[in-house]
């Protein structure tokens, strides 16, 4: 493992796709990983939100370190998840009953590659309706503290 500026992922992943801002500092934010793995992280929750988003809605990117930890949420401007949506939706192959009917791209493995990229870096992810946060460990030796997102708890 070695060290990852997941500032400069977030900036990368919300360049690929129009209508994606970004909130993070303008220095790195550290964690230590494998960088190809968490950019695919991060790269699935943004292309989650644009494909489960509203139509033409925007997608935020932010990047927040604090107490050792490194938090990346993505979020759309839609209602997202209730509350059993948001307690499947890490399941490999769970899909949404509205992206099944509506006929939206996506296998269901998205999000429990999501998991299993934070789990496998000692973190993990969440989703309060349509942010999901990813949570790592700062890299030790690196500094990087940053704002906090008030939408994930």
């Amino acid at each position: 493992r070695s060290p990852v500026d997941v500032a400069a992922l977030a900036r990368a992943a919300a360049a690929r796709r129009p209508r994606t801002h970004v909130d993070a500092p303008d220095g790195p934010v550290w964690v230590r990983g494998d960088a190809a793995a968490l950019e695919r992280a991060i790269a699935n929750l943004v292309e989650n939100a644009h494909v489960h988003g509203p139509a033409r809605g925007a997608v935020t990117v932010a990047v927040a370190a604090a107490d050792g930890r490194v938090t990346v949420t993505v979020a759309d401007e839609g209602p997202g998840l209730g509350p059993d949506g948001a307690a499947r939706s890490f399941e490999r192959f769970w899909r949404g009953a509205d992206a099944v009917t509506d006929g939206r791209p996506g296998s269901g493995l998205g999000l429990a590659i999501v998991r299993a990229t934070a789990r496998a870096h000692g973190g993990d992810v969440r989703v309060h309706g349509s942010c999901f946060a990813i949570t790592l460990p700062a890299a030790p030796g690196r500094s990087s503290e940053t704002h906090h997102d008030p939408r994930v708890a």
